[in-house]
């Protein structure tokens, strides 16, 4: 499967790195129905506080931040800060993965007839190849694949 990455570079809400070591690859998944597009050029349209290295949909991967850039992406505690039952499951990562030192990937979610939200089987295969060039290049073992939630 060719990937055909499309370049939506955005000029915000990233930092700019020199020699940046990545040792993470963060998932994610985008919590609205969106494309990889829309997400790219929201992205490219202003200051949004946050961004992303790709978005990944049935159709398209788009990157929005260089990979050897820090996207805003995994740099609060989100849901351990605010007392979630869930918290004890997630954030063994916070501290040690982090914008500086990872990549992250967001994958588009569609919704059902009953409004839920979901990722379809394209997406999480187009995902996984994403993962698998980006291991392959940036040396990043599985161990080191992490969901948003552990960070």
């Amino acid at each position: 499967m060719a990937l055909g990455v499309k370049k939506m570079f955005t000029k915000y809400n990233h930092d700019k790195m020199t020699k940046k070591k990545n040792k993470y690859i963060v998932i994610h998944w985008v919590g609205a129905a969106s494309s990889a597009a829309d997400n790219g050029k929201y992205f490219q349209s202003g200051d949004r506080g946050a961004s992303a290295h790709y978005f990944v949909d049935d159709k398209d991967i788009i990157q929005c931040v260089s990979e050897g850039n820090a996207a805003w992406a995994v740099g609060s505690r989100g849901l351990l800060d605010q007392g979630s039952p869930y918290a004890e499951n997630g954030g063994k990562y916070f501290g040690k993965c982090t914008n500086h030192n990872s990549i992250s990937i967001e994958m588009c979610c569609r919704k059902n007839s009953k409004g839920q939200l979901y990722i379809t089987q394209a997406t999480l295969e187009k995902t996984a190849k994403l993962v698998q060039g980006i291991q392959k290049r940036q040396g990043i073992d599985n161990q080191h694949v992490i969901r948003h939630f552990d960070v």
